[in-house]
C-alpha cells in the first residue's frame, strides 16, 4: 500500500540558531498578558540562549524589566546579580544547562528542562525556521 503522506526529513531542515530562537521567545514574552506565562517565555529564552553571551545577557535584562514592572525586589536583586555573573560565567565556561535563569532557582544549578518550557522552545524553533518544502522518500 502506498502512503500518500510524504516522509519529512526534519533532520535535514535548516534550524534556527539559539540566538534566533531566544530572540523569538523574548518577543513572544512581551505579547503575554499573564505574568506567569510571560515568565515561562523568559525562562525558555534563557534555557535556549544561555550559551550565547549576547542572548544570555539580553534575557536577564528582559527578566530584570519584568521584575521591575512587577515591583518584585527579590527578583530584581536576583537579576542584577545574574547580569553581573553573565560575563564571568561565559569566561569561565560555567553555565548550568537547563537553568531557567529566574530568581526562583539557584543561579549555579543545572536543571532538567520542564515540559512546558521545552514545548515553548520547540514551538519557537519551528516558527523561526526558514520555510522549506517537504521532501519525499
Amino acid at each position: 500500500m502506498h502512503n500518500a503522506t510524504p516522509n519529512l526529513h526534519l533532520d535535514s531542515a535548516p534550524r534556527p540558531t539559539a540566538r534566533q530562537t531566544a530572540k523569538r521567545l523574548l518577543a513572544l514574552s512581551l505579547l503575554q498578558s499573564d505574568s506567569a506565562m510571560r515568565w515561562q517565555y523568559l525562562e525558555a529564552a534563557h534555557i535556549v540562549g544561555q550559551m550565547d553571551m549576547r542572548s544570555h545577557w539580553r534575557t536577564h535584562a528582559a527578566m530584570l524589566g519584568q521584575a521591575l514592572r512587577e515591583r518584585n525586589p527579590r527578583e530584581v536583586s536576583a537579576q542584577l546579580l545574574r547580569l553581573v555573573l553573565v560575563p564571568l560565567g561565559h569566561m569561565l565556561n560555567r553555565l548550568p544547562a537547563g537553568n531557567p535563569g529566574s530568581g526562583r532557582v539557584n543561579a549555579f544549578t543545572a536543571h532538567k528542562v520542564p515540559l512546558p518550557l521545552a514545548q515553548l522552545i520547540t514551538q519557537a524553533q519551528a516558527a523561526a525556521s526558514p520555510a522549506t518544502p517537504p521532501t519525499t522518500a
